[in-house]
């Protein structure tokens, strides 16, 4: 199974809607930087987000920068992210953000997968998949996730390729 960073958004999304463990089933490790634990913990972040946090089960875990990587722009949680695949060999990098994508994109060999694709690989995984694929989206739909007209399509284009599954 490949090994992911996360920027924070993701991880904090699929926490909120109880699909984190289900990482572990597409992912064999998720890494994250030290921006997106502290961005996680902070007193502002939901508190299911921050236990969590605080009882990182062991297939997740923060990984610390090489001092010499620097990358301009961005927040810092998705900056850190980015860097972090750069120094490692990550295969994915979990961001949601277009320009975030664009940038992993330009400069990382790690492919990008937003929360919505992490439900959608994790939902092939499940028993019933059209059935764990739509708990999560409306789960999702419950918090701040922002969707967009081209999301809700793309999200569409998934449930029916779940339900040929």
């Amino acid at each position: 199974m490949p090994v992911s960073v996360s920027d924070t958004g993701p991880l904090s999304y699929l926490i909120q809607i109880d699909a984190a463990s289900n990482i572990r089933s597409v992912f064999s490790t998720l890494m994250i930087p030290p921006a997106v634990h502290r961005e996680l913990s902070h007193h502002n972040s939901p508190s299911v987000v921050r236990d969590w946090v605080s009882h990182m089960p062991d297939w997740c875990r923060v990984v610390e920068l090489e001092p010499r990587i620097e990358l301009t722009g961005r927040h810092a949680g998705e900056r850190e992210a980015i860097l972090l695949c750069k120094q490692t060999s990550a295969e994915f990098v979990l961001v949601d953000d277009q320009e975030g994508r664009a940038e992993a994109r330009r400069s990382t060999s790690a492919k990008p997968i937003g929360t919505i694709g992490v439900l959608y690989e994790a939902s092939l995984l499940q028993s019933e998949p059209s059935l764990a694929f739509e708990q999560w989206i409306t789960r999702l739909r419950t918090t701040n996730f922002y969707f967009s007209a081209s999301l809700d399509r793309a999200i569409a284009d998934l449930r029916a390729s779940v339900r040929k599954k």
